[in-house]
């Protein structure tokens, strides 16, 4: 599972409240296959309308562990900027979860630990000592 934070791309052509964005808000990230400037772009949607676009250095390797099969979500982090002069921006929380990486805390096989390779070893912590049974 990877998660990762990224600012919405192109807010400034769309017409959104955001007052009405929180991070409570419905996030959705659908691939836009025909857009005429990116055959990656993916489009965020928060709350039922369209506010902007994942970055497009970014959107290419969504694009990729999705159709890998990989779940691909996001949260609103924050809306920042605004004010006199200033554009708003709204920052999001990406989160990939390619389903390998998922860590068991506790489970009939025992404790479940992650190593730095990425590799889960399952560690079983209920098993008798046979070390006194062995002979050398």
């Amino acid at each position: 599972m990877a998660k990762f934070q990224t600012n919405v791309a192109g807010v400034t052509y769309y017409e959104i409240d955001y007052r009405s964005i929180d991070n409570k808000s419905k996030v959705q990230l659908i691939p836009d296959p025909h857009n005429k400037h990116d055959k990656n772009a993916i489009k965020v949607i928060i709350t039922g309308k369209q506010v902007g676009h994942i970055k497009r250095d970014l959107s290419s390797t969504l694009c990729e562990e999705i159709k890998r099969g990989s779940k691909v979500s996001a949260r609103v982090r924050a809306v920042v900027g605004g004010g006199p002069g200033k554009n708003y921006g709204i920052v999001l929380d990406i989160i990939v979860d390619d389903g390998y990486t998922a860590v068991r805390t506790n489970n009939h096989l025992g404790n479940s630990v992650k190593n730095s390779s990425e590799e889960i070893k399952v560690v079983k912590s209920n098993l008798p000592d046979f070390s006194k049974y062995h002979s050398n």
